[in-house]
């Protein structure tokens, strides 16, 4: 992924949920995205599009996923580079 582009992340689970939202922390631990709403795009997967900024740190992010039904919750752990243009 390159720094300032529009980045869509899609996590499908085991379950299909009421909810699901998603956190993404940047290479120092900070969240810059904070428990935001999915859309559920069908066959239990969801979709969340986030906008990084020029002024983004590069290098590894970790992207939490969490998806409720009733009293059950699914989480997914992944990760995403950033990387600065040409």
């Amino acid at each position: 992924m390159i720094i300032g582009s529009a980045i869509k992340i899609e996590s499908t689970t085991d379950i299909q949920g009421d909810s699901a939202t998603i956190s993404i922390y940047d290479p120092s631990g900070t969240a810059k995205v904070s428990g935001a709403a999915m859309n559920d795009i069908g066959s239990q997967t969801y979709q969340y599009i986030w906008q990084s900024l020029n002024t983004d740190a590069i290098g590894e992010y970790c992207v939490i996923v969490s998806v409720i039904s009733g009293a059950y919750t699914a989480m997914s752990r992944e990760n995403f580079a950033l990387e600065g243009q040409c």
